[in-house]
């Protein structure tokens, strides 16, 4: 299949800018079943919202993750500017398993 932002793309919603949010939760019964742990258990939740050139927001994805199994790392870079350095973020790395 062709990815989600290809197509997204294809209309007009070319990918510009994504924020994330990471949070905790506790497992309600669908995500308890489906992720196969305890009602109640603790997840990793991760919101993204996706913008195009023109702030449109036109992607959110909300996941779920088991939060024995989750790790997030990021590697950041410092990136001068005419405002000074600012960090900027090179690769992402979660849930490795």
């Amino acid at each position: 299949g062709t990815p989600i932002l290809e197509l997204l793309a294809a209309r007009g919603h070319v990918l510009h800018r994504a924020a994330q949010r990471l949070g905790a939760e506790t497992a309600g019964p669908e995500a308890a079943i489906a992720l196969g742990i305890a009602l109640g258990a603790a997840l990793v939740r991760l919101d993204r919202t996706a913008r195009d050139s023109r702030g449109l927001a036109f992607e959110y994805s909300r996941s779920l993750y088991r939060a024995d199994r989750f790790a997030y790392a990021v590697e950041l870079d410092a990136r001068g500017r005419a405002a000074g350095p600012r960090w900027i973020q090179l690769s992402n790395l979660s849930n490795p398993g």
